[in-house]
């Protein structure tokens, strides 16, 4: 069970992000800003084919069903976003994948995912900005 969150405002939403992510927070306009005291703040932007979740701080997994919500109700088939934990194991399990598949290119691995209802998921090693690496994760809505 969950312990209930915190209630914060926006600015100690970013406050915490900004301990967290060594670039900080930076608005970024191409993205909708969502907040909620409880749960954080979330960016989120329709890419056209699929919802992409920008900068995010607070509880990861309400933040995905709510861009997987606004995926659905635009008949989208799939979310994406761009995460700097290192840990694979976290991602499979906020994600509901099993790796299935494993393969590396030019020093990045790529992991391929299937839920136990038969989603996929596509994890994907890469630099951001040149310098931080992270993954970049697509999953079926």
């Amino acid at each position: 069970m969950r312990a209930p969150s915190t209630e914060r405002t926006l600015a100690e939403w970013i406050e915490r992000y900004n301990r967290k992510v060594p670039e900080g927070f930076k608005r970024d306009e191409k993205f909708a800003l969502f907040f909620r005291p409880d749960k954080g703040f979330c960016e989120i932007a329709n890419a056209g084919k699929m919802i992409i979740i920008g900068q995010v701080c607070g509880d990861g997994l309400f933040w995905k069903k709510h861009a997987e919500d606004w995926a659905r109700e635009l008949g989208l088939k799939a979310c994406g976003a761009y995460f700097v934990r290192k840990e694979v194991a976290a991602y499979q399990k906020l994600f509901g994948f099993k790796v299935v598949k494993t393969e590396e290119k030019d020093g990045f691995k790529r992991y391929h995912g299937k839920a136990a209802d038969g989603r996929w998921g596509l994890m994907t090693e890469c630099v951001l900005d040149g310098k931080r690496r992270a993954h970049y994760v697509t999953w079926e809505v």
